[in-house]
């Protein structure tokens, strides 16, 4: 699903993948605003976008790349836990 204009939601999927947009393209023409469910979805996630952050301030920047420092060391922990196993 690709945005089309101003305040439009765009999903991205793995190359190849056509599976997962194809139900997500049935999901959505199913569950449009106006149907019980999407009037729920609408009004749960999308009436208001102040939980939405921007991604590219220097303060969200800092929490991804402190994130991303501790996978290895969470990669490894795993490794051993399953080496005792």
């Amino acid at each position: 699903m690709w945005p089309s204009g101003p305040g439009d939601i765009g999903w991205a999927f793995r190359k190849g993948g056509p599976k997962l947009a194809a139900a997500v393209n049935r999901f959505i023409a199913a569950n449009r605003k106006g149907t019980t469910l999407g009037n729920e979805l609408f009004n749960r996630y999308l009436r208001s976008a102040e939980y939405v952050k921007n991604a590219l301030h220097p303060d969200e920047l800092r929490k991804y790349n402190a994130d991303r420092r501790a996978v290895p060391a969470v990669r490894r922990a795993l490794r051993l836990r399953r080496a005792r196993c």
